[in-house]
């Protein structure tokens, strides 16, 4: 999808617990993501863009951060 945008309110992680420690999943950094953006409800982010042309990924993140607010719309009606 496009992404994530972890600012939203959607993914405020207040009155969560902690991520489980058998939890094996990866916040991936990259541009505009760091580390950070992941939380007790963003337990994981991964960006793939190997093998897509430059021209498709222009305007785009080179990080799991959403762009354009679709990916943000659906992750948070499965939140």
């Amino acid at each position: 999808d496009t992404g994530i945008w972890p600012e939203s309110r959607s993914f405020d992680d207040k009155g969560y617990g902690p991520v489980p420690a058998r939890w094996k999943g990866k916040c991936e950094t990259g541009e505009e993501f760091n580390a950070t953006s992941c939380n007790k409800k963003i337990i994981g982010a991964r960006w793939y863009g190997r093998g897509i042309s430059a021209e498709l990924l222009k305007g785009d993140y080179k990080s799991a951060r959403d762009n354009n607010g679709h990916g943000t719309h659906v992750a948070s009606t499965i939140a």
